[in-house]
């Protein structure tokens, strides 16, 4: 098995990359504040000149996560060049389709996504087209879904959603993420659509947005092997894990083994 070669920092990376994707929740942040370090790597890999892009399997919009990024942990958006979010891609999707009529499985007012478009929202999936799965409630067990999952499989409505991550890196610590709802839906005969890492999508879109650079010279730092590892290496992108956020558990859990990051980074830090 290939063994991740371990780097102190992004510095003595620059050389090999000039492009850095970066996840958001558990790379930059948890949730609180931003992890030691990651403002002075953010202006490093600016003021290098590197193409830098953050990129969130998140339920909010691209401009709610430029937004929040600034006000509630500090980093501006001139520290980087653009902020991917899965959720964006979500809400594409649903524009694009014929007034459908949905039903939104949310948290925290993230149903906020769907606001101007042109679908028409139900209460339960007897009378829904599509299910959009943008996020749940912390730690809520399995069985607080299984009615809209049982309907939803019996009558063959697709599941959208946003992120099928193992874990969730929140302000009160790292739980687990809709990977089981998802891997429950599906298991039961669903179709759910994912938006978000690994997926191929979200990494093209990425790229477009990186340009003509070179695969083989883009680095993806996440702290999810099943998500952030898995999608960039599946691009032709390296991978570099923190030990951040959900990266300890990540890499030790026996849902990921086989997927081995190219580089370690105790942190995103310079």
């Amino acid at each position: 098995m290939t063994t991740a070669t371990r780097v102190a920092g992004i510095r003595e990376l620059l050389p090999r990359f000039d492009a850095f994707v970066l996840d958001q929740w558990g790379v930059l942040h948890e949730g609180n504040a931003c992890y030691p370090g990651v403002l002075d790597a953010l202006r490093l890999l600016r003021d290098s000149g590197r193409r830098t892009v953050i990129l969130t399997n998140s339920s909010k919009s691209g401009e709610r996560n430029v937004e929040r990024l600034a006000t509630r942990f500090g980093v501006p958006p001139g520290l980087y060049d653009a902020l991917v979010s899965s959720a964006d891609l979500v809400r594409a999707h649903l524009a694009a389709l014929d007034s459908p009529r949905v039903l939104v499985v949310a948290d925290e007012g993230d149903e906020v996504l769907l606001d101007g478009l042109a679908v028409r929202r139900v209460p339960d999936g007897a009378r829904a087209d599509a299910i959009v799965l943008l996020s749940v409630r912390p730690r809520a067990p399995l069985t607080e879904h299984l009615a809209w999952v049982t309907t939803g499989v019996a009558r063959g409505l697709p599941v959208y959603c946003p992120s099928a991550d193992l874990h969730s890196v929140r302000p009160d610590g790292v739980v687990y993420g809709m990977a089981e709802l998802v891997a429950e839906y599906r298991a039961r005969g669903g179709t759910v659509v994912n938006f978000g890492k690994p997926e191929p999508a979200v990494y093209r879109h990425c790229a477009a947005l990186l340009g003509d650079i070179a695969p083989d010279r883009v680095l993806m730092v996440g702290d999810q092997l099943a998500s952030d590892v898995l999608g960039a290496q599946q691009g032709g992108w390296a991978a570099a894990l923190v030990e951040t956020g959900a990266g300890q558990r990540s890499a030790g859990s026996s849902r990921t083994a086989g997927i081995v990051p190219d580089l370690v980074l105790p942190s995103l830090r310079p």
